[in-house]
């Protein structure tokens, strides 16, 4: 799921972003924050427009990672926001702020642990990109939450556990959703390679299916460390990697608003 969002100049030295008709009346603007450059544009004489057309990526790209932050604050206080971008299709969860905002003006998560942390960093990109005459835009793009694939070899065989995340519990989920036997073969590939074989794919999204016929699993996955560097405590020797499985929002969704 992407939107199109635009930068807007706005009061007191502000700079907006917003649908391409926020200059409605009735259109939210989605983040705001310090204009930084107005004053010296207006000293130079240039307009909005020209400093659009002109703008570095790094400038935009600094605008980029300051709205992600004001966006995802936005959706969890601001009942209008979040009300326009779920009508938009785009819906995230309601991430717990501290009350106290930092110099940027966003207030510190509630929850610091570095997996829900790496979470919320995951939950939607904001993008740069180019339009007519060079005018950027952003395209703010949904994102899968990272799943655990736990490899454990117990004396009746290895198997991989697969274990969403549960964004209620700001945790990985207690259950696992499926467990799929690993051949020793397999075993193999996942012990020297950065990506799961064909065959074992085509065994885990099967099971994947029974849940949303839609789903598939990204053959590319990352090594996390064994189970006990994981503080998993299974009785048995586990890796643990993380990926992505695409199709899984409704078992993911968790504190969804």
């Amino acid at each position: 799921m992407s939107i199109k969002l635009y930068l807007k100049p706005g009061p007191d030295g502000t700079l907006n972003l917003g649908p391409e008709y926020n200059d409605a009346s009735d259109s939210p603007i989605i983040a705001s924050c310090p204009f930084e450059e107005q004053q010296a544009l207006e000293a130079a004489g240039g307009t909005f427009e020209e400093w659009l057309e002109q703008g570095s990526d790094e400038t935009f790209g600094a605008y980029a990672a300051k709205f992600k932050d004001l966006v995802l604050y936005n959706y969890a206080t601001d009942e209008k926001i979040r009300e326009y971008l779920q009508s938009q299709g785009f819906t995230l969860p309601l991430i717990r702020f501290e009350q106290h905002a930092d110099a940027a003006g966003v207030p510190g998560l509630m929850n610091t642990t570095p997996d829900y942390v790496q979470q919320v960093k995951n939950l939607f990109t904001l993008t740069v990109l180019y339009g007519e005459r060079g005018v950027p835009y952003f395209q703010m793009s949904r994102q899968n939450p990272y799943t655990r694939f736990i490899v454990i070899e117990d004396p009746d065989g290895a198997r991989c556990a697969v274990q969403l995340w549960d964004w209620a519990a700001e945790d990985w989920a207690e259950n696992y959703l499926v467990s799929v036997a690993v051949t020793p073969e397999e075993l193999a590939v996942f012990g020297s390679a950065n990506h799961l074989m064909g065959q074992f794919i085509e065994k885990l999204d099967k099971e994947l299916r029974k849940y949303d016929s839609s789903c598939y699993t990204n053959p590319f996955f990352r090594f996390l460390g064994t189970g006990e560097e994981c503080d998993l405590k299974l009785g048995y020797p586990a890796r643990v990697y993380q990926g992505v499985i695409y199709g899984l929002d409704n078992l993911t969704s968790g504190n969804m608003a």
